[in-house]
């Protein structure tokens, strides 16, 4: 048996299954870059193929596993019905499917070098991308966007906002969030408590979101600080993984429905500095909710950038989850997300004694603030399955003692 998992046990090898599937923004700007990373997902695929031969093609599936199908095939199906981006779409449903096929399978036979690598990995995204966000503030590279002016015209117009090596300032955040999930289970692990390498990417990611000042990454960054500075007090009991979930649903029906953002203008306004449509968000959401009406049980599909630039007023995204989720899988397709978050909740929860599972929380406390306000594309969900990916196995990373 530990003969047909040997290829798994080749730590090089798990390096290329881990980084074929994380490619910065800025990189996948670049189709040379894109091409490599390609042909490196290719490569992938048959090493997992061959680590399948050796095992015999015995692959536990996990439920999750299973759930993500359906959630991701979903998708692919109304796209089809409605003619939107079927290749896109498709394309999609393979990617996130092997990731989480292979992320699954190393974390259940390599946990510890699956772990620490994947760490490294993203340590050095981080590191790589505060050296030039400090170096160059206004960014490294400019973006288009589509966009239409009062007679109905589109046309291009430059998208002034700072890009990094990770992206766009709003979503640097998705990367620093499963970053913390691997460091902080790399710690727990190898020592069972917080390594130093661990609190210093935590200071990294704080001095990031101020460098690059996005509004909802700091407040995630404050509210995942409150959680692990309760961690050991009193107030813990606070901090389980419904604790995101429920402020996602607060701010669905407080902000977006009834729009009482008003009432903490001191700390918009004041504080975070942002206007109190938070940024053009209150038309996006309208115009979404508008869209949404038109089917509302099994939404557009993945359509094309021009039509959800008309239904919604953005290219990508309504800036919040359950928007985007209504939008384009409808009622059917939240729900099975629901699902999906309460399946990995409730395993969380049951390890509730250890102390990542507290870490693990107050990740999902910070996910849920971004996922709540932050747009969201294919590649930043694929963060977010990774993160998903790893507390699933919590029983795994689980020590014996």
């Amino acid at each position: 048996m530990v003969e047909n998992k040997t290829i798994l046990k080749n730590k090089f090898i798990i390096f290329l299954m881990i980084v074929a599937f994380i490619q910065p923004d800025y990189l996948r700007s670049i189709n040379l870059i894109t091409m490599l990373y390609i042909g490196l997902l290719f490569l992938v695929c048959f090493l997992f193929f061959v680590y399948m031969v050796q095992n015999k093609m015995k692959i536990k599936t996990d439920r999750l596993i299973v759930l993500l199908f359906i959630y991701s095939f979903y998708t692919v199906a109304v796209t089809v019905i409605t003619g939107g981006r079927v290749f896109n779409a498709f394309r999609f449903f393979l990617f996130s499917l092997l990731l989480c096929l292979i992320y699954n399978e190393l974390l259940r036979n390599e946990k510890e070098s699956f772990i620490k690598i994947g760490s490294i990995i993203f340590e050095i995204f981080l590191y790589a991308n505060l050296v030039i966000t400090l170096m160059f503030p206004d960014g490294i590279y400019e973006t288009y966007r589509l966009v239409f002016d009062s007679s109905g015209n589109f046309f291009l117009r430059l998208n002034r906002n700072a890009h990094f090596l990770l992206g766009h300032r709003n979503n640097v955040v998705y990367f620093i969030l499963t970053a913390l999930a691997f460091s902080f289970t790399d710690s727990y692990l190898s020592r069972n408590k917080v390594g130093i390498r661990t609190i210093l990417l935590f200071l990294i990611s704080w001095i990031t979101v101020i460098a690059t000042w996005s509004a909802n990454s700091i407040v995630a960054m404050l509210m995942i600080s409150i959680c692990l500075i309760i961690a050991n007090t009193k107030l813990s009991r606070l901090i389980n993984p419904y604790t995101g979930f429920i402020f996602s649903i607060a701010f669905f029906f407080g902000i977006i429905i009834l729009r009482l953002q008003r009432v903490f203008s001191w700390f918009i306004e004041g504080l975070l500095n942002k206007s109190l449509t938070l940024t053009g968000r209150e038309a996006l959401w309208d115009n979404t909710i508008n869209s949404i009406k038109n089917n509302p049980i099994f939404g557009h599909g993945d359509n094309d950038n021009f039509q959800r630039l008309i239904d919604i007023g953005h290219m990508n995204s309504a800036h919040n989850i359950y928007l985007d989720l209504l939008y384009k899988g409808g009622i059917v397709q939240l729900v099975l997300f629901l699902i999906i978050m309460f399946h990995v909740m409730k395993k969380i929860k049951i390890h509730s004694d250890i102390y990542i599972y507290k870490v693990f929380s107050s990740l999902f406390l910070g996910y849920f603030v971004v996922l709540s306000a932050t747009p969201l594309s294919d590649f930043h969900f694929s963060l977010f399955l990774v993160f998903l990916i790893i507390c699933n196995n919590i029983e795994i990373l689980r020590k014996k003692s």
